[in-house]
């Protein structure tokens, strides 16, 4: 059994997703997807719910997530259990080492929001590991379940079709209401400009939304309270704009809204 100490989220997490990964496996029964990776979900930290500020980053994808076999199999045997055992691994804070020797990738972004939301002298804290208490206090999700072709599946061998069945399986998780209904952050931060409104806004009708410049509008969710910031992702933004100016920019903005609550 899962060591995970459940909360209030972990529970609203487990009644949206194991139906959802239970028709998934089901979907792909007659589909080659071996070596396939599984798909990824959000997930979060020990301290996430009880946090003052619940913030969630959401990416684009992951590089190499688990083994689709793997998964299918937990899920056969018990779904919730294949869920929560992602949070024992998550707890691990093996994202600390996810970063570049730059400072520039996704989780480096991460880092320095965190680190100036929390007005840290220096980021690197996080990315040490120091200070557990932030680092367990933050959702991570991404706007794609199952990662590109050319990412893993391709150098592992799969074909085309079999990952292409397995992707268009994966697009039943890949809504943002369901990190918002689940998590319930207070503030969301998306790294993927390219990724379709509607993967934010399909199926939620109260909405508010203000374009603040070139790359980064400004979403108001009123359902689940929640500050949305749209960004590009952090690779691209590295070589474009001031990296650092614009995470602070994004964060002094987002603290503005949470004071006018």
């Amino acid at each position: 059994m899962s060591k995970i100490n459940q909360t209030a989220t972990h529970k609203r997490y487990l009644e949206r997703y194991c139906p959802l990964i239970i028709d998934f496996v089901e979907s792909i029964r007659n589909t080659d997807y071996n070596k396939v990776p599984q798909p990824f979900l959000p997930l979060f930290g020990q301290g996430y719910e009880k946090a003052e500020t619940r913030i969630a980053f959401v990416g684009i994808e992951t590089r190499g997530w688990g083994n689709m076999t793997d998964f299918v199999n937990a899920v056969d045997e018990h779904p919730e259990e294949a869920l929560l055992d992602e949070f024992t691994e998550f707890d691990k804070l093996e994202f600390c080492d996810w970063g570049n020797n730059f400072g520039n990738t996704f989780w480096d972004f991460n880092f320095k929001f965190l680190a100036q939301y929390y007005s840290l002298e220096n980021w690197k804290q996080l990315k040490w590991g120091d200070n557990e208490e932030i680092l367990r206090s933050f959702a991570w999700g991404n706007t794609n379940s199952i990662e590109g072709f050319s990412v893993t599946a391709e150098k592992k061998g799969v074909k085309h079709e079999n990952w292409l069945a397995v992707k268009q399986a994966s697009k039943r998780f890949d809504k943002g209401k369901y990190i918002l209904e689940t998590l319930q952050p207070h503030i969301m931060v998306v790294m993927s400009w390219h990724t379709p409104e509607d993967w934010l806004c399909d199926g939620i009708d109260d909405f508010l939304k203000d374009e603040i410049d070139d790359y980064f509008w400004y979403y108001f969710i009123a359902n689940s309270e929640t500050h949305v910031l749209w960004t590009a992702h952090p690779t691209w933004l590295s070589k474009n704009v001031d990296f650092d100016e614009h995470i602070n920019t994004m964060v002094n903005f987002a603290k503005s809204k949470l004071k006018a609550i």
